[in-house]
């Protein structure tokens, strides 16, 4: 038995060495793994961030723009405005003051943009111009009056 004592605790203490090895590589290995996940984190925060301030400058941008770009029409205003909106703050819609925007947006998105609108013969396009206009005309104060109050709107008190 004496004969044994002395390897058998040599065996342990190998066997002790091994395993701490492998807890600390393994600790080491957690410890990365949440460094990792942290520095992730950060990334994809500053990514919203900047997101999120890409959208209130696009809205902003467009709200300034309405009234003052002939090129930028109100009906294409709407379509961008309720978009940016829906992806900033979806409750914005059920906002009485800009309620106006989503109303138009309703009575406009069945019309084809870009390449579809392309592929419109002309007859189809003075068709839906005529409509757009009709639109613009009864809606240009109220989409104006609700861009203005838009631009300034204080984004950066929503909870996001």
């Amino acid at each position: 038995m004496a004969d044994l004592t002395y390897p058998l605790i040599a065996i342990g203490l190998v066997a002790i060495a091994g395993l701490s090895i492998y807890i600390f590589k393994q600790y080491r290995r957690i410890e990365q793994q949440k460094r990792d996940q942290e520095e992730q984190r950060q990334v994809l925060e500053r990514k919203a961030r900047e997101h999120r301030e890409y959208l209130i400058m696009s809205i902003q941008v467009i709200c300034r723009a309405l009234p003052e770009d002939e090129s930028l029409k109100l009906p294409e205003a709407c379509i961008r405005l309720y978009m940016l909106i829906d992806q900033l703050a979806p409750n914005l819609h059920l906002d009485p003051d800009f309620a106006v925007i989503q109303e138009v947006y309703e009575q406009v998105k069945h019309i084809p943009m870009l390449e579809a609108w392309q592929k419109l013969d002309a007859k189809q396009k003075r068709e839906f111009q005529r409509e757009m206009d009709r639109i613009e005309k009864r809606y240009k104060a109220e989409v104006e009056s609700a861009a203005s109050r838009l631009a300034e709107f204080p984004f950066e008190q929503l909870v996001h």
